[in-house]
């Protein structure tokens, strides 16, 4: 008899601090994040799939509501202090934390040397 692994992923796009509510908050969807949540609904149907967008929900809602096995966090330039705040939450409770995006993308080796203790992997780009 086999056993199936559930597995719970939380994909973040983060609030972006000081900048919050200006007049197109909540107008644009993640696409990024959609295109990867629609990728593991169809290659791993088993896999539940959440996500969590910080142009809707305040940092404290976001931090609140991570409960995954893996989080993975869209980040740039202007959000990396909040994605930083969701990490450290993340991993006391045990979760797996994947960075991408394209703050991620310009320093993967810069955040893993300085940020070991909180991010697990960074996602490079893409391919074609």
């Amino acid at each position: 008899m086999s056993h199936a692994l559930f597995v719970k992923v939380q994909l973040i796009q983060p609030t972006i601090g000081e900048y919050d509510n200006n007049s197109r908050s909540g107008c644009y969807p993640p696409l990024g994040l959609i295109s990867i949540a629609t990728f593991i609904r169809q290659e791993c149907p088993s896999v539940e799939v959440e996500i969590l967008d910080g142009e809707l929900l305040s940092q404290q809602e976001i931090i609140a509501r991570v409960d995954a096995d893996i989080v993975g966090l869209n980040t740039n330039t202007v959000t990396y202090p909040q994605v930083l705040q969701v990490a450290v939450h993340a991993k006391a409770l045990g979760a797996r934390v994947v960075l991408g995006g394209v703050y991620a993308s310009a320093l993967p080796e810069v955040i893993l040397h300085k940020r070991a203790s909180l991010i697990d992997t960074v996602v490079v780009g893409y391919k074609e």
